[in-house]
């Protein structure tokens, strides 16, 4: 049942009603936030849409774009994959992510998803209530991932905008295996030669070890986890990146 891949989303929420002191993985606990976001701001229409989960929290997606003359929105979500994103309606629009992106005034929209859809793939993280048990069954979750990416990114193409999607570090940890997110990532650059021009993928594993603040951000600050970064310097890199591939690879005004 699809119910399975939302087993960290649903165990983030109950979490959430009982107390943020009960001990969690490192993987999906945001720094300061755990709901979420929905913002924008800027100068002019059209720029740049960002969807994202807790990796994208305090991440200065809006005055970076601001910067470059781009009206940003940004929409992230603790503990959310692709799926959520895609069919559960929220904010002030009473829209799913991919559908209020789609809708907006943007011609750009960078996806950072990826750690939450690999997750609950293997057994180790607490948050999960599942995992598959046999090679057959994971072959299975990493389909659903595909099918997933697929109509998101579908959604995006047919309405006309250009598609940047920033996939998973390739990194084992507790629920998942680097080649869990190398999968992913190969899936990611196979939607890019399906639509080239139209969709293109977004190395952030190698930028996330390139980049020196980003890579001590995630794997050598105090209070790093490999996953979310801890410094301002680490989500000032991520915002960086997210607006320089806006603007070099779909021509962001």
């Amino acid at each position: 049942m699809r119910i399975r891949r939302t087993g960290l989303f649903a165990a983030l929420a109950t979490a959430i009603l009982i107390s943020s002191a009960i001990p969690v993985a490192a993987l999906e606990r945001p720094a300061s936030l755990w709901v979420g976001l929905e913002a924008q701001g800027g100068p002019f229409h059209p720029g740049m849409y960002v969807i994202g989960d807790s990796i994208s929290n305090n991440v200065p997606y809006i005055p970076t774009g601001t910067a470059a003359g781009a009206h940003v929105w940004v929409r992230w979500q603790a503990g959310w994959s692709t799926y959520p994103h895609r069919r559960t309606p929220w904010g002030a629009a009473n829209r799913d992510s991919f559908r209020d992106a789609a809708q907006s005034p943007a011609s750009t929209v960078f996806v950072q998803l990826g750690t939450n859809d690999v997750t609950c793939m293997r057994a180790g993280n607490p948050l999960c209530a599942y995992y598959p048990p046999t090679p057959a069954d994971l072959r299975h979750e990493k389909n659903l991932i595909i099918l997933e990416t697929t109509a998101a990114a579908t959604t995006l193409l047919n309405a006309g905008k250009c598609v940047i999607w920033a996939g998973p570090r390739e990194i084992n940890r507790s629920g998942s295996a680097g080649v869990d997110a190398a999968d992913m990532n190969a899936w990611l650059r196979e939607l890019q030669r399906r639509h080239p021009g139209r969709f293109f993928y977004a190395d952030y594993n190698a930028y996330s070890f390139s980049n020196a603040d980003l890579r001590y951000s995630l794997d050598e600050a105090p209070g790093s986890d490999r996953v979310h970064p801890v410094t301002a310097a680490g989500r000032q890199a991520i915002a960086n990146f997210a607006v320089f591939l806006s603007r070099q690879l779909c021509r962001m005004p």
